[in-house]
């Protein structure tokens, strides 16, 4: 449903911003794995529109041996 879209994209782009406020005032954002979830299902939903203007920049290497949060986050363009 529209409503569900709305939803789940919202919840999405709350999550990642958290991380970002939290990076650039250099607290944790204490992202539980269900909220990594929510990160991961979020940008499969969007596929390639992902990368589009205003959405997220194109995805970076994450490190070698990166955790899960860190590959995420490279694939919408944060390094951790």
């Amino acid at each position: 449903t529209v409503g569900a879209a709305l939803e789940q994209f919202y919840i999405w782009d709350m999550v990642v911003h958290r991380w970002d406020i939290a990076r650039a005032t250099g607290l944790d954002a204490g992202l539980t794995d269900a909220e990594i979830d929510e990160m991961e299902q979020g940008a499969d939903s969007f596929g390639d529109a992902l990368y589009m203007d205003g959405i997220c920049r194109p995805g970076v290497t994450a490190p070698s041996g990166a955790g899960r949060l860190e590959q995420v986050l490279a694939r919408l363009g944060r390094v951790a």
